[in-house]
């Protein structure tokens, strides 16, 4: 029977190989053994670390390797990975290349000085408390403002470009569908300017773009999605004049039209 971890090799195989991402060996002779599950074996390279990424909430969520290889990492091994490598770190990836893209969706990651390994597992492997729900949308700080020069684009682990990295090493995210939208300002050796909320700790800086532009006086606001709906989240607010109507309770009767 295969194991939890062979299982969520398999499965993340098959979902990358769906959306373009394809196993393509690119390890030098020097690599360790790869990861094998399933009888399927798992590529390496060897890199060295140049900077971790941040998401908008400032969890670790990939790597950027200094021949510029994106690394994607889940946010449930942030503190992990933040504890086992640091910036100048030679390491091994294990993991799902795309087939056209410097990307790679890890399973593993080894730390070639000191033979530590980080393996993901799943959330539900990871100790600790689990990372708070994301903030609703609308109730983000926006106050914060940058300009800089993309460097590359980021992507998500189906190939979707969901960012931008600068050249001072803040990395921009935004939604896949407005990086689409957005798609002729998002090129390398572009300078952008953006609106929204810096996120910055230990490990990098993150920037959740909430308006994007050629520069300050041409930004673009981003479409930002309406609140799901689910327990613990309330409806939207009536519009004004209009009372709200308790859960099971009848709405009024519109009111009759003037005598003509």
């Amino acid at each position: 029977m295969p194991t939890k971890t062979q299982t969520l090799v398999i499965g993340t195989f098959a979902l990358l190989s769906v959306s373009g991402l394809v196993l393509a060996q690119t390890a030098p002779a020097s690599s360790t053994a790869t990861t094998t599950a399933a009888s399927a074996q798992i590529p390496t390279q060897q890199g060295q670390l140049k900077q971790f990424l941040l998401n908008p909430r400032g969890d670790i969520d990939g790597l950027i390797l200094a021949d510029g290889t994106e690394v994607n990492t889940p946010p449930h091994l942030s503190e992990q990975l933040a504890a086992t490598f640091k910036p100048g770190d030679s390491i091994n990836v294990a993991g799902l290349r795309a087939a056209s893209l410097p990307l790679v969706q890890a399973v593993s990651l080894t730390n070639v000085q000191t033979g530590k390994t980080v393996t993901d597992e799943g959330p539900d492997r990871v100790g600790g408390p689990r990372p708070p729900a994301p903030p609703a949308p609308g109730s983000e700080r926006d106050g914060d403002s940058l300009q800089g020069q993309i460097v590359q684009l980021l992507h998500g682990p189906r190939g979707d470009v969901n960012g931008a990295l600068l050249q001072d090493g803040t990395a921009l995210r935004l939604p896949p569908h407005e990086a689409l939208r957005l798609q002729a300002l998002l090129k390398p050796g572009a300078n952008v300017a953006a609106r929204g909320e810096l996120v910055t700790n230990a490990q990098g800086r993150a920037f959740r773009v909430s308006a994007l532009g050629a520069d300050a006086n041409s930004l673009q606001t981003l479409d930002t999605p309406p609140s799901p709906r689910g327990p613990g989240r309330l409806p939207p607010p009536p519009p004004p004049g209009v009372q709200p109507v308790a859960p099971g309770a009848q709405p009024p009767a519109p009111p009759a039209p003037p005598a003509g």
